[in-house]
């Protein structure tokens, strides 16, 4: 797989970075895993800053293009970003809800 950065620009205001990406692979288009670890080795830093916006590319090509996120705190991204989007990245982790105690009926 290649992949090359074609565009960062600093968000001041979320306090990230913005990368567009394109890449080309072999068979088919890899998985989100793969691209956040090259694009992890490309911009020197941690997986828990880094968030996967979208992938996309066209069908039967081999060619993809996408957005990613670097922030500058771990803890503005989850704050930023709605729980599904992190759930894909696997840095959500769900808390086991409480279950209330039953209370006995009256008869």
């Amino acid at each position: 797989m290649d992949l090359k950065i074609v565009s960062k620009h600093k968000n001041q205001f979320l306090e990230r970075e913005e990368i567009i990406f394109e890449g080309q692979s072999d068979k088919h288009t890899p998985s989100r895993k793969d691209i956040k670890e090259r694009l992890i080795a490309l911009t020197n830093s941690s997986a828990d800053k880094m968030l996967v916006e979208k992938i996309e590319n066209n069908f039967g090509s081999h060619v993809f293009s996408g957005t990613a996120f670097v922030y500058n705190d771990a803890d503005k991204m989850k704050k930023t970003h709605k729980a599904f989007a992190l759930k894909k990245e696997g840095l959500w982790k769900e808390e086991p809800k409480k279950e209330a105690p039953k209370q006995e009926e009256k008869k």
